[in-house]
Parts: structure tokens; C-alpha cells; sequence
């Protein structure tokens, strides 16, 4: 997209799916509405879906999912956006948080099962077809069993008493050592 700029990119965009800009603007509009909704979770959730929503965002600071949680809410039935934001949370758990993995190969992981999401809606994909072929995309990046069993022999979990989106209100990582011997 670079070489092309963005406003190539939009303009090939636009006459792609044959919308006028101004339809692309309130798009755009409303689906920012939707996304302040997921940061400040005034959407529509059941309680335990918003519990893993301001757990994923509040606590762990997996602000990298927010792509993926907007394509979701956007394009899946309400059912399978829990499904979704769920997998989300046990992804972002075992991938990152226990397994200590690279946290920029699940953004992208995120990125590209968003993409997926909407390829897949606007080829009137059902909502339970959509959430499978993200959740394939997402599955590659899932440790197994056995590496996050170890990995959490060593872990330690604290979080601060503090409410808030500074990274001392998040979930902190301990690893303890190994004991030898």
C-alpha cells in the first residue's frame, strides 16, 4: 500500500466495491462509533463476554485485538462474536502472557483473521463460517498443551490495585527461575 499511498488505496478501494465516498465516510463514521464502543464496552454483551472484553483490553492491554473484535462485532452474529472474543482472550493468555511468545506475530494473526471475518462476510458467508475460518487463522499461533503447562510451572500473576489504562493496572508477568537440580 505504501508505494501506492492511501488515498490511491481508498480511491481503488471505493471504485472497487462501486460506494461513493460519502458512503465510505458514514461507514467509516459508524464503525468508529462501534470501535469506541468496544474500547469503552457500551456495546451489547452478555456479562461474561464484557467481563473478557475489559479483562483482553483493561488488564492485559491487548489493544493489537481491536481490529479483530471490530470485525467481529460488525460482521458475526452476537453468539459467535463471544465465541470469538473469547478465543481471543485464551489466545492472547497462553500465546503471549504464559508462553511468552512474540506479541507482533499475534497482531498480525489479529489483522489477518479481521481480514478473513469481512472477506468472508461480503461473500455472504454465514456468521458460524466467518468465526471458523478466523479461528484457523488464530489456532496456528496456539501453543500446544504441553509447552503451556511448563511455561506456567514458572509464572507468577499480580495485578495492580489500580483501575485504569496505565501499564501499572495491567496484568504483570513474573518468571520465576528454574531451581536447578
Amino acid at each position: 500500500m505504501k508505494a501506492r499511498g492511501l488515498y490511491s488505496e481508498i480511491k481503488a478501494f471505493l471504485g472497487a466495491k462501486k460506494i461513493t465516498s460519502l458512503d465510505f465516510a458514514k461507514q467509516c463514521a459508524d464503525e468508529a462509533a462501534t470501535y469506541v464502543g468496544l474500547v469503552e464496552r457500551t456495546v451489547q454483551l452478555s456479562k461474561q463476554a464484557d467481563r473478557d472484553l475489559e479483562g483482553l483490553l483493561k488488564y492485559l492491554g491487548a489493544i493489537n485485538s481491536l481490529p479483530l473484535l471490530l470485525s467481529g462485532y460488525l460482521c458475526l452474529s452476537q453468539t459467535d462474536f463471544e465465541k470469538l472474543l473469547r478465543a481471543t482472550v485464551a489466545l492472547y493468555v497462553r500465546h503471549t502472557l504464559v508462553s511468552n511468545r512474540n506479541p507482533l506475530e499475534l497482531e498480525s494473526a489479529y489483522y489477518d483473521a479481521a481480514r478473513e471475518i469481512r472477506a468472508q462476510h461480503s461473500s455472504t458467508a454465514t456468521s458460524k463460517k466467518c468465526l471458523a475460518q478466523a479461528k484457523a487463522i488464530l489456532q496456528k499461533l496456539n501453543p500446544s498443551d504441553s509447552i503451556v503447562e511448563e511455561n506456567a510451572k514458572e509464572l507468577v500473576l499480580t495485578r495492580s490495585e489500580l483501575h485504569g489504562p496505565s501499564p501499572s493496572s495491567r496484568t504483570q508477568c513474573n518468571r520465576q527461575p528454574k531451581k536447578s537440580g
